[in-house]
């Protein structure tokens, strides 16, 4: 499932590039998926609302970007950097569908100075996180390691 995910968000960089907004890319790594043909055991919602609920009260809704498998959530961001916030926000959702596994993708661009003539130019990337949890007697943990940059 992850490779599947990373490799339609690298088809879709490489055919779009930078500079979108993240309703483009998630439309266009979903387009990709269903072009994918993933299969009757492999599908992915697109825009489903789940329920945040506090004492047995529906209080609202969040909505990830992608849920593959009906279990796993993917977000998409437009961002320089990832920040803790950002990783938060894929945690929540896992909790929500009470899966420990999460995907966090940015197309972004960063700047770097080209030394030939000194002037920075654009550097287009993609960063691909892989975001896990697990339980010990101290708590929840996340660890977040890098799938692709």
């Amino acid at each position: 499932m992850l490779s599947r995910v990373r490799n339609a968000a690298l088809k879709v960089y490489e055919a779009l590039g930078h500079g979108h907004t993240e309703l483009v890319y998630t439309r266009a790594v979903a387009s990709e998926l269903c072009r994918d043909n993933l299969g009757p055991d492999s599908i992915y919602e697109f825009g489903k609302r789940l329920p945040v609920r506090y004492n047995d009260n529906k209080v609202g809704y969040v909505i990830p970007d992608l849920i593959m498998d009906g279990k796993m959530p993917v977000d998409f961001k437009v961002k320089e950097h990832i920040t803790a916030y950002d990783v938060s926000q894929v945690s929540k959702y896992m909790k929500l569908l009470k899966y420990d596994l999460g995907l966090l993708i940015n197309f972004t661009q960063l700047s770097r100075r080209r030394i030939s003539n000194n002037y920075s130019t654009v550097d287009p990337s993609i960063q691909i996180y892989c975001i896990e949890t697990s339980s010990s007697k101290y708590g929840t943990i996340h660890s977040v390691e890098e799938l692709y940059k």
